[in-house]
């Protein structure tokens, strides 16, 4: 099949291309060309240059050219993108697929795992926008412009590097607190679950998506094998690095927003409440069956921030300290006003 990837060099597009390739498809990106695939050459891929933000030129560009079985758009984040998306594409390609995110639920959800007809709404600006976006392509897809697949991703790594704390997104320096056993910030009191995926999982369902007309008008979640409390991400995570367990400092979500309402942001709209997802229809209608273990992704993620020189030390986040040195004074002083 001809396949069309809008971005194409990211995260998780690097290994849906690669998984593409491998299955016989002929995949061609549409991007500005400005970046190359995360970590990985993706040779046999042709390469459209375009800037889908602009766009009459984008639109223009893609309604005079060749026809598609199947477009992917995954950086499609704003309305305004998804309204462009379907002009660009109406009567050219049978099937669109959509990556959106798990971040388009409401929260807190009454019931769990959460499934796809959950109530949505998001509580971030990136979900509430992704809600929409969803709403416009499958719109055009009862329409009859295109059969409209949705996929929301979850925290999606892979090897490359990318893991995230309570008031830090990305941040290579949580190994480094690993190794050295420094204390670890929990929100809340750390018992909200998370899913890591590999993108190497991730791919899996979104070639299984495509040229699948079972999956017009759906949408479906990729989560990783389990969901673990982030208590259990920090143990797991120092375990599979080999590096002792960690001391653990709970601090309330609503507390560590008002101390770093920027670094906490995640926290706050997405990390304190159960990221728990069904992945019945995924396994069904996708073939998505995810083994890559929460242990090998950080294995891999350390590995390969350790061989490129890419863990700083702990004491570059002056904030990070800063937050526990205020904690630990503040609440020995509230313990020892109580007991006087």
């Amino acid at each position: 099949m001809k396949i069309l990837l809008i971005g194409g060099t990211g995260q998780i597009s690097t290994s849906v291309t690669q998984l593409l390739l491998v299955r016989g498809h002929a995949v061609t990106h549409v991007n500005r060309g400005q970046t190359t695939t995360h970590g990985r050459a993706a040779t046999g891929v042709r390469t459209l240059t375009g800037d889908r933000k602009n766009f009459a030129a984008f639109e223009a560009q893609l309604q005079a050219g060749e026809t598609w079985d199947c477009v992917i758009d995954m950086i499609c984040f704003q309305p305004a993108e998804a309204e462009s998306l379907v002009r660009a594409f109406r009567g050219k390609t049978r099937q669109l697929i959509l990556t959106s995110t798990v971040d388009v639920y409401a929260r807190p959800q009454a019931t769990h795992p959460i499934r796809e007809d959950a109530p949505r709404g998001g509580v971030s600006a990136y979900g509430k926008a992704k809600v929409v976006c969803e709403d416009i392509v499958l719109a055009a897809g009862a329409r009859g412009d295109f059969g409209a697949t949705v996929i929301r991703p979850v925290h999606t790594v892979n090897d490359t590097g990318r893991i995230h704390h309570s008031i830090g997104k990305a941040d290579p320096r949580l190994f480094d607190r690993y190794a050295r056993r420094l204390p670890i910030i929990v929100h809340g009191d750390g018992s909200s679950l998370w899913t890591v995926c590999h993108a190497e999982d991730a791919a899996v369902g979104y070639a299984g998506a495509v040229g699948n007309a079972r999956t017009f008008g759906r949408a479906y979640h990729l989560p990783g094998p389990e969901s673990i409390t982030w208590n259990d991400f920090h143990r797991r995570a120092a375990a599979a690095i080999g590096a002792p367990a960690p001391t653990l400092i709970p601090i309330p979500t609503e507390i560590l927003h008002r101390l770093a309402p920027d670094r906490a942001a995640l926290s706050t709209e997405n990390f304190q409440f159960n990221n728990c997802f069904d992945s019945t229809a995924a396994r069904t209608d996708l073939g998505f069956a995810p083994k890559i273990s929460f242990e090998e992704c950080i294995r891999r993620i350390h590995s390969h921030l350790a061989a490129h020189k890419l863990i700083e030390r702990a004491e570059a986040d002056e904030v990070y300290g800063k937050i526990l040195a205020a904690w630990s004074r503040h609440t020995g002083a509230l313990v020892a006003e109580f007991n006087r």
